[in-house]
């Protein structure tokens, strides 16, 4: 709805993300949490990785 759309949910995401330590300590905190479709997700991880210069999880080794 932010890009003023409507479209079902398909990701549960967290708003700080998980990956820095102020996101870790709220990953079971609802109020972290907020439903997306798959694109807007991918274009807000997207957004979180250059803000917080964290790697994509596809370069790294797990």
């Amino acid at each position: 709805m932010k890009q003023g759309r409507y479209t079902k949910a398909q990701v549960v995401d967290h708003i700080i993300p998980i990956r820095i330590p102020e996101g870790w300590q709220k990953r079971w905190d609802e109020n972290n949490y907020q439903s997306l479709c798959i694109a807007c997700h991918n274009r807000k991880t997207k957004e979180d990785q250059e803000k917080f210069h964290f790697k994509k999880v596809a370069d790294e080794n797990y």
